[in-house]
């Protein structure tokens, strides 16, 4: 899970097949759930997506401050085991983090992925 505090535009996210931007609102944090969550609840009623995004490059005039924002990632330890909940409410494990995030940064930074 990645919470995430933004003031200025930039961030993008693939909303209904489209890429799109993300404009903030003010006093508001913007909350992605990751891929282990997809994995998590894949076999549930309504299943949590994990979702495609970025942050658009800007340029700022002169005088103006640059874009900041600050991020904090909730993240599992590599040690641990990354489960499925099934509909009878029992967890599953499927793999360990640590394997489940190579998986995924391979997968993230695979140049042969397209949008």
């Amino acid at each position: 899970m990645t919470v995430l505090r933004s003031v200025d535009p930039g961030l993008l996210a693939l909303i209904e097949g489209r890429l799109g931007s993300i404009n903030p609102e003010p006093g508001y944090f913007i909350v992605n759930f990751g891929s282990s969550l997809e994995v998590l609840t894949a076999d549930l009623p309504t299943p949590v997506r994990a979702n495609i995004h970025g942050v658009v490059g800007t340029e700022r005039a002169a005088g103006q401050p640059d874009r900041i924002s600050y991020v904090t990632f909730l993240d599992s330890n590599l040690d641990g085991t990354i489960y499925r909940i099934t509909n009878d409410g029992t967890a599953q494990p499927v793999q360990s983090v640590a394997d489940f995030a190579v998986q995924e940064v391979n997968r993230t930074y695979n140049d042969d992925i397209t949008l």
